[in-house]
C-alpha cells in the first residue's frame, strides 16, 4: 500500500484525505512543516518511507518551499506535490527548482487530486522499475 504524507495546514483537506483513504491509499497528515519533516525522518528510520508528500505552499507561520529545501538538504528524495492558491512563473520556477514532481491549483477537486496522486506513484514506480 502506497503511503502519503498530508500535509495539512488549516484543517480543510479532510475530504481530500478522505478521498484517498478511499482510493487504497495509507495516509498520514502532519500538522505543518515541523510535523511533516519529523514524520518523514522517522518513516526512514523505521523503513517506512512515505511514498508522496502532498504540501501547500503557502501555510500559516510556515512556507512549503522551506520544508522542501530542508528535506532536500536532509537528503530526501520523496516525491512532492504542491498545492498552491497563486501560481505565477517565479513559484513554478522554484518548484521546478526544488525537483517538485507537479502542483495542482486550489481549491483542489477530489478528482483532481487521485488523478495527480495516481500519475505520479506511477511514474515513479516506472522510474524505478527502468533502473
Amino acid at each position: 500500500m502506497k503511503r502519503i504524507l498530508f500535509v495539512d495546514d488549516d484543517d480543510s483537506t479532510s475530504r481530500l484525505t478522505a478521498a484517498l483513504r478511499r482510493e487504497g491509499y495509507e495516509v498520514f497528515v502532519a500538522r505543518g512543516k515541523f510535523e511533516a519533516f519529523s514524520a518523514i525522518q522517522h518513516g526512514l528510520e523505521e523503513w517506512r518511507a512515505f511514498d508522496l508528500l502532498v504540501l501547500p505552499v503557502e501555510m500559516p507561520a510556515a512556507d512549503g518551499l522551506e520544508l522542501i529545501d530542508r528535506l532536500r538538504t536532509a537528503g530526501t528524495g520523496i516525491s512532492v506535490l504542491a498545492l498552491t492558491s497563486f501560481l505565477d512563473e517565479t513559484l513554478l520556477v522554484e518548484l521546478l527548482q526544488r525537483k517538485c514532481m507537479d502542483y495542482l491549483e486550489k481549491p483542489v477537486s477530489e478528482e483532481d487530486l487521485i488523478e495527480r496522486v495516481r500519475h505520479m506513484l506511477d511514474k515513479e514506480m516506472e522510474e524505478k522499475a527502468a533502473h
